[in-house]
């Protein structure tokens, strides 16, 4: 999968909203937890340019597919959803953002767990905040991109502990990206999810008869 090198001004801002006043605290100020879907905990710093977060557990470190001069890290990401990427950092400060690198959605039981209403990011000028639907950080008017349905699809794949691509270490972490790669191709917005991956939206509740006993299709039922 191909990558982009995004600057600080770019895809990767997130902001605090008091921070678009000259006479308040910019975003550095932040300081809170976010949670990944595997329960571990990060840390929160933000800067002008984005926000890094730093794990709870020394075990957990970021580890990206990117090569050459830079230091990796995990970084919020924000699309239709909120998650945490490894990503690199180039000594000028850019941003590699890879599908092939590793990432998680940040998981809330209120909107207070996505940095909400603090951290606002913009959508087609204008100024929203992440909600908490369906125990993930979402933006409901922006549109599913592809790099949502890559972080959904690693939602329970632990981060690597080796320091070396999981793409290439991971028979889980590579066959999820090929899946990825079938249904959304190499287009930037994706609106399809893999039936194996964490969903948007939870899955339809099974259909009940009179008596409140879960429906059976008689069609499945052995009349011999």
């Amino acid at each position: 999968m191909s990558h982009t090198r995004l600057s600080s001004a770019c895809l990767l801002l997130l902001f605090f909203h008091a921070g678009c006043t000259s006479n308040t605290t910019r975003a550095s100020s932040l300081s809170t937890v976010v949670t990944d879907t595997l329960g571990n905990r990060f840390s929160v710093s933000c800067s002008d340019s984005y926000c890094a977060v730093t794990s709870q557990d020394p075990g957990v470190t970021p580890v990206s597919c990117e090569s050459g001069d830079g230091t990796d890290a995990f970084v919020l990401v924000w699309g239709r959803i909120l998650s945490i990427a490894a990503l690199q950092i180039t000594p000028a400060g850019d941003l590699q953002l890879s599908g092939a690198n590793p990432s998680h959605p940040v998981t809330c039981t209120s909107d207070a767990n996505c940095l909400s209403p603090d951290l606002v990011v913009g959508v087609n000028k204008a100024a929203v905040s992440f909600s908490c639907m369906n125990g993930l950080c979402q933006l409901p008017p922006q549109s599913l991109m592809t790099i949502d349905v890559i972080s959904l699809c690693q939602a329970d794949i632990l981060w690597p502990a080796l320091n070396s691509c999981p793409y290439v270490t991971s028979p889980q972490f590579a066959s999820r990206l090929v899946e990825v790669a079938s249904v959304c191709g190499s287009t930037l917005t994706c609106a399809n999810v893999p039936a194996d991956c964490r969903q948007l939206v939870p899955p339809a509740a099974p259909a009940v008869d009179a008596s409140g006993a879960p429906a059976v299709d008689a069609g499945s039922l052995d009349t011999q």
